[in-house]
């Protein structure tokens, strides 16, 4: 008999009231769930295999493959394909295997918050690769980057302030949903003196533009 499909699924910005009740759904008749920690706490996993994601996705998908008997959900968090996971699923399963349902990414979620468009923007991540900041800058007036670790909010100012570039606003966003959700607004240099000490976030790059704090 022909495996079902395996489920992607976007959980959303990461508050569990931006989970879709069909997400829910999946993963209640879901045999096997896939996830990184922060996804899989949002769920009642009794009873269920449950694979964390934690740093080798050949041995996450090793995993699946040798559970192609039973139901699979991968969660992810904001939109799968919103450089999300479903990207990196895609190079060891067709499209054929996959049923991908989409979720808010954390991008949407800001950019409602400021009142802003998102066709309006350059959008870039820097998850685990750099970025040419001042090339950026120069091409674009409108960018978004999502930041990691390494490639970080005070990297990406420390590059604009060596550069000059101080006609620019900025806005950072962490832990957006959460109940410690904290949006910063303002020119680099001021930004930099309130930076949380937090790797995940995304930044917003714009030549003389209005936001909103909170």
């Amino acid at each position: 008999m022909k495996p079902a499909k395996i489920n992607i699924v976007g959980m959303g910005p990461g508050n569990p009231k931006y989970i879709f009740p069909f997400v829910y759904k999946i993963v209640q008749n879901s045999d096997m769930v896939v996830g990184a920690n922060r996804c899989l706490q949002n769920f009642d996993l009794k009873n269920k295999k449950v694979i964390p994601i934690q740093s080798s996705i050949n041995q996450v998908v090793d995993s699946i493959q040798k559970n192609r008997d039973k139901i699979i959900t991968v969660i992810a968090s904001g939109d799968p394909l919103f450089f999300g996971i479903a990207r990196t699923f895609q190079r060891f399963f067709s499209i054929n295997e996959l049923n991908i349902e989409p979720g808010v990414s954390s991008v949407q979620y800001l950019l409602s918050k400021l009142g802003k468009s998102l066709p309006d923007y350059h959008l870039n991540s820097m998850h685990g690769q750099t970025q040419d900041v001042s090339k950026l800058i120069q091409q674009y007036k409108k960018i978004i980057l999502l930041t990691d670790k390494k490639h970080n909010p005070q990297m990406i100012i420390d590059e604009l302030i060596k550069l000059n570039q101080f006609n620019f606003q900025m806005t950072v966003g962490y832990q957006l949903s959460y109940e410690n959700e904290k949006i910063i607004c303002g020119s680099p240099v001021n930004i930099l003196a309130q930076l949380p000490d937090d790797p995940l976030s995304i930044v917003v790059i714009e030549r003389k533009t209005e936001c909103i704090t909170e």
